[in-house]
């Protein structure tokens, strides 16, 4: 599954007064564009369970149907590896204690 970048860098990354080198590592990954193109499209604060789940959707095509196992190794991605690189360049808040993504 490929995801535009287009909408993904007006929205999110443009702003965030990113190096060219940042930029692109943060695009480099395809799980990290379903993510942003995810934070662009719904409404925050959200849960990282929440956000799990409409990413495993999105990654499997399954619809609303994604398997537990597949939503808790999104889940364990977005905590351990996504959400801390997006938090630390700006892009989103992430408070791990709360187990919630915010906007920047």
């Amino acid at each position: 599954m490929s995801v535009p970048t287009q909408r993904v860098t007006e929205e999110l990354i443009s702003p965030a007064g990113l190096t060219e080198d940042e930029y692109y590592r943060l695009l480099s990954d395809e799980r990290r564009r379903i993510v942003l193109q995810t934070l662009t499209e719904l409404e925050l604060p959200l849960t990282v369970g929440e956000l799990a789940e409409e990413v495993a959707e999105r990654e499997t095509g399954i619809g609303a149907d994604a398997s537990v196992p597949a939503t808790q190794g999104v889940e364990t991605d977005l905590h351990h590896v996504h959400l801390p690189l997006l938090d630390d360049h700006g892009i989103v808040e992430y408070d791990w204690q709360a187990n919630r993504i915010f906007r920047s």
